[in-house]
């Protein structure tokens, strides 16, 4: 049974509050953004290449224990030397944009229920497959688990199904 349910507009609220009333909140907050959107996104297109981590490190001039740490979201010591080389190595061009915390409080405030991205990497027990899901509400279980409603859009109608992921 969820010890809590996580309203996705809720969840937005509370953050934009806390982004707009809290310097620290805030500061720890655009640390840890940037950091999971350089992990997934230097992660995502070496997947879509079908690259593996070793063949990214050859192409760049570096080891593979270097892009191991690049693609966990929480490393922050790349430079932007060492993001151009990734880029190059993936065949892709690196894009910095910056974006005014009020527009991503006013963005958070005016969004209906976002849909937002669960990654299953694999299925341990029951039926299903692996990949990337479309997703709009979440429980947090008393396990401390995850409780994930998954719609998946491979039909013209939604088809809801229930994952449960650990962090």
């Amino acid at each position: 049974m969820p010890s809590s349910l996580l309203s996705p507009l809720s969840i937005d609220s509370e953050l934009a509050d806390r982004l707009q009333n809290d310097q620290s909140f805030r500061r720890q907050y655009i640390r840890l953004f940037a950091q999971t959107e350089v992990a997934a996104e230097i992660r995502g297109l070496r997947t879509k290449r079908r690259l593996r981590q070793a063949e990214v490190a050859r192409r760049a001039g570096t080891g593979q224990s270097a892009v191991s740490r690049i693609e966990k979201a929480s490393y922050d010591g790349w430079t932007f030397k060492t993001l151009i080389g990734i880029a190059d190595a993936l065949e892709a061009r690196l894009r910095l944009s910056f974006e005014p915390i009020e527009d991503v409080i006013e963005a958070l405030r005016s969004s209906g229920p976002p849909e937002s991205t669960a990654t299953v990497s694999s299925v341990s027990s029951g039926s299903g497959t692996a990949g990337s899901f479309k997703f709009f509400s979440a429980h947090v279980m008393e396990s401390g688990s995850l409780d994930v409603e998954v719609v998946r859009r491979a039909t013209p109608t939604a088809e809801r199904t229930y994952i449960t992921a650990t962090h």
